[in-house]
């Protein structure tokens, strides 16, 4: 990511691959729903260097080809895969209360790491998101939204 010099590569594959290689302790990633449902790994929430104008939330994945989404884009999967047995903390971005990117999350992860070993998650702005998390996987450790963060130094 910024910290590695990495710019735009932060989220990308290549950019975890160069946490890896710098023998990082973790690795962060942003996750977002896609409009079809797919959880892409996207800082940003729009795709600003070939779609400025299109957000994440309003892309289908399967509408648009792998050469058409830009290279920087991985898919959740694609990005643990990538990460290994690295630490990870997920950061959800969403909109509103996060409809179905839990569940989507949940279910990438569960996959990739079914013992959910090394995994963080959560939403730095929401509590309701965050209490969905802690429902849908009671055991693994979840973010502070910025509320809740502020409320632990008061």
């Amino acid at each position: 990511g910024d910290a590695l010099g990495g710019g735009d590569e932060d989220c990308s594959l290549r950019g975890i691959e160069r946490c890896k290689t710098a023998g990082v302790d973790m690795v962060e990633l942003a996750v977002q729903l896609t409009a079809d449902k797919q959880v892409v790994v996207l800082h940003d929430s729009t795709l600003e260097t070939q779609f400025p104008e299109l957000a994440v939330a309003e892309f289908a994945v399967q509408r648009l080809s792998r050469r058409q989404i830009p290279a920087a884009v991985p898919s959740l999967r694609e990005a643990l895969a990538a990460v290994g047995d690295v630490p990870v903390v997920l950061v959800l971005k969403h909109e509103g209360e996060g409809a179905g990117l839990v569940e989507a999350v949940a279910r990438e992860v569960s996959a990739a790491r079914p013992s959910w070993e090394g995994v963080t998650w959560g939403s730095l702005s929401s509590r309701a998101v965050n209490r969905q998390c802690q429902a849908a996987r009671p055991q693994a450790p979840t973010l502070f939204s910025s509320r809740e963060r502020w409320t632990l130094v008061l």
